[in-house]
């Protein structure tokens, strides 16, 4: 009898009708993931790069090209421009002839490049014979700023553009652009997006963008190992800190789910701007402290929040900072009794996040800093699960908000302030 393994036979064309690809679009870290339907066995697979799953966002200059893969030879890198189009402290010196957007054309281009290898590597995965004729989902975390409100002019665009730019640049549009395979001149780059600009293609594929801290708070509300309670989660990138207050509780008639998100704020303190920034332990200490005791006046405020304990709350590090002991050190040291008394809490600081990853049947890989990624490969509906968050789910006809959202638009105005967005 034969040893060798048996040779899986292709899926047929009818046996998959739609792929949806999670993209977890970070400043330092790119990651992917994907689900397909229909099956009885829904999986979420994180696809590697280079046998990692954790795809460096850099791209490479070298005679007046930009190259995806590092080129034979001298080239100069260039990093950090998913957040340095709002962050000028991690911006490159631009190659000389370029326009000022040329860190969106970098995003605009690595995300191409990632959706066009990720489709050819799905349909190897999934022994395709033609993917071009599926349903296929582009979902991808980005930072909150992406849903502030500046004026009467709503700022949804930066993100969802570069996105939507990226798919039919990658071949997602009625417009059949053609992505050269690994580089590309950048005055042609530059002409080809400068028109893209001026004219929208029509989109084939669904492109959506979500915040990172909604795809992160799903794992929660989905997983039977978190129980009811107060949670604080603390996401650190490369260009920001994203934090969120939130809720979990459950309804005792029908045992359904809630998630609601009690207060938030996102700073740009994360590791690769505090190398560059003189950021102080007190700066993020205050904001956290803010954080919580904002919540707990606003609690008092508003009905339709439900009644929270604030004397205990779990504190979840995440991303690719969360194992840098400056950020969880300087959250302890967060001087609630001195200086917060009225938010008269204490903390459990670094929870186990395992417990829950480990026990997630779909996750085919289990590891926090693919979360975000992971789950975004699905449909959109059914990542619209998390109540309190910018009014951006409204223009997904979901009516998560509350009752009342001016509370939101509110607290968003000052965020946006705060952060330079709305003079």
């Amino acid at each position: 009898m034969s040893s060798q393994r048996p040779v899986l036979a292709p899926f047929k064309k009818e046996s998959i009708s739609s792929i949806f690809i999670g993209i977890d679009f970070g400043t330092s870290y790119t990651k992917v993931s994907y689900s397909y339907a229909p099956t009885t066995n829904p999986q979420i697979h994180t696809l590697k790069w280079n046998d990692d799953f954790f795809k460096p966002t850099v791209l490479f200059i070298k005679n007046a090209r930009l190259f995806f893969d590092k080129p034979d030879g001298e080239s100069k890198e260039v990093k950090y421009f998913k957040y340095s189009m709002l962050e000028e402290s991690l911006r490159n010196n631009r190659p000389d002839g370029t326009k000022e957007n040329f860190e969106e054309m970098c995003c605009v281009y690595f995300l191409a490049q990632v959706i066009k290898r990720s489709l050819q590597k799905i349909q190897e995965e999934l022994h395709l014979d033609d993917i071009s004729a599926l349903d296929i989902f582009v979902n991808m975390g980005v930072p909150l700023e992406n849903f502030y409100e500046e004026g009467n002019k709503r700022n949804q665009g930066l993100y969802l553009d570069i996105l939507e730019n990226a798919v039919t640049l990658a071949g997602g549009s009625k417009v059949r652009a053609k992505i050269p395979e690994n580089q590309v001149l950048i005055s042609n780059l530059d002409e080809v997006y400068s028109e893209m600009l001026c004219k929208k293609a029509v989109l084939n594929w669904k492109a959506n963008v979500y915040p990172e801290l909604a795809a992160e708070l799903l794992l929660y509300h989905e997983s039977d190992f978190v129980h009811d309670g107060l949670y604080a989660v603390v996401d650190i990138g490369g260009g920001t800190v994203d934090m969120a207050l939130f809720q979990k509780s459950t309804i005792t008639t029908t045992k359904e789910k809630i998630m609601d998100c009690i207060n938030q704020d996102i700073q740009p303190y994360g590791i690769e701007v505090r190398k560059s920034k003189n950021i102080s332990e007190n700066q993020l200490m205050s904001v956290f402290a803010k954080l919580i005791v904002d919540a707990k006046q606003n609690n008092k405020k508003n009905q339709w929040i439900c009644p929270v304990n604030f004397k205990s709350i779990d504190v979840f590090f995440l991303g690719g900072g969360a194992n840098d002991d400056w950020y969880s050190n300087a959250i302890k040291k967060t001087p609630l009794e001195r200086n917060w008394k009225q938010a008269e809490i204490g903390t459990d600081f670094n929870k186990n996040l395992n417990e829950f990853i480990m026990g997630d049947n779909r996750l085919v890989v289990k590891d926090q800093r693919l979360i975000i990624s992971q789950m975004l490969s699905r449909h959109p509906n059914e990542i619209t699960n998390v109540k309190g968050f910018p009014n951006f789910y409204t223009t997904l006809n979901c009516s998560l908000m509350p009752s009342s959202s001016s509370l939101w638009e509110d607290s968003m105005y000052e965020l946006g302030k705060r952060s330079g967005y709305i003079l």
